[in-house]
């Protein structure tokens, strides 16, 4: 199963920008068999103003037409796609990482670790999930972990099969290469983990992907490079 890690720029509450960033990797990497997106893609990580007003008309639903759309997609090119978006359901908003395959959602997993909003501020319309859940893909096992899920929750994840694991980081450059190691070593015991980190300018970040087995990295894509890393699981 090929997988291509998607390192692409996105722009903070421009979802006609970060939409057609992955219509356009669909077409580019229709050869695969999945694709995977950061966190927060969609509309970008910092797109929220935590004014719920402001916020609810950012988040999307699950019926919206740019999920509608990359169904249609995944359908017309006979494969998988995952992102993280910011997902309206009902009055709330989560951080959300969805996959869907060839045309169905298979998966729509919701960040359980509270520190992707700005938790000061927010009140009960802003939510985490409350499980993890896996999946299978081409008889793989998937389980998914949204940024800091690894750091603040590791006891909630069973640690088998492949670990995707979308990140959005924009940390100082060389304070992220020091951290490599522990994002590794965070993960061990999945049989495959699959980092992708997304590039920005306002705030600045340099992105990456990385390819990790039994706690040490494999394969990187390298700072700065939009573009995607391709691995076989």
């Amino acid at each position: 199963m090929k997988v291509a890690l998607v390192v692409a720029e996105f722009k903070n509450g421009d979802l006609t920008f970060n939409f057609n960033k992955i219509k356009r990797a669909m077409k580019r990497y229709s050869n695969l068999d999945m694709l995977c997106f950061s966190e927060s893609f969609l509309q970008g990580f910092d797109a929220l103003n935590w004014d719920y007003d402001h916020d609810k008309k950012i988040a999307v639903s699950l019926s919206s037409k740019y999920i509608t759309e990359i169904k249609d997609l995944s359908k017309e090119y006979d494969m998988a796609i995952s992102f993280g978006y910011f997902e309206k359901c009902d009055e709330k908003i989560y951080s959300s990482y969805l996959t869907i395959n060839k045309g169905a959602i298979i998966n729509n997993y919701r960040r359980i670790s509270k520190q992707w909003k700005e938790y000061t501020k927010t009140d009960n319309h802003y939510s985490e999930g409350e499980s993890v859940r896996s999946f299978m893909l081409d008889d793989k096992k998937f389980t998914i972990a949204l940024c800091g899920d690894m750091f603040v929750c590791p006891g909630r994840f069973k640690k088998e099969g492949i670990l995707l694991w979308p990140i959005y980081v924009n940390f100082d450059l060389e304070c992220f290469k020091k951290m490599e190691e522990e994002y590794a070593m965070a993960a061990k015991g999945f049989e495959n983990v699959l980092i992708v980190n997304a590039l920005s300018k306002d705030p600045k970040s340099y992105g990456n992907a990385f390819y990790i087995k039994e706690g040490k990295i494999i394969k990187s894509l390298g700072y700065e490079k939009e573009e995607a890393l391709i691995v076989e699981v």
